[in-house]
């Protein structure tokens, strides 16, 4: 039998970070966990006040944490060096 070579997968593999990271990590925060359980929990339908307003209140928070996130990687030492600190501190 041959020898087949070792699937790595894209995350284990080492790479430089970029300020793309910090803008995906939100955006995933944002579809995948946040916005499905105002969704699931507090659907229009059920909630008429409550549901539209949570999903606008969460739309502002994604959008004032993405300018957060922005101004931090470029005007001060960026979200991969501070992990890096936290790390070997």
């Amino acid at each position: 039998m041959a020898d087949r070579p070792t699937r790595i997968g894209f995350a284990a593999t080492p790479r430089e970070a970029g300020p793309n990271d910090a803008v995906t990590l939100i955006a995933h925060s944002h579809i995948g966990a946040f916005d499905q359980c105002i969704v699931d929990y507090l659907h229009p339908r059920k909630f008429p006040i409550i549901g539209p307003a949570s999903s606008w209140t969460l739309r502002a928070t994604t959008l004032v944490a993405t300018v957060g996130i922005f101004q931090f990687n470029t005007y001060d030492i960026g979200l991969t060096e501070l992990i890096a600190k936290v790390w070997t501190a």
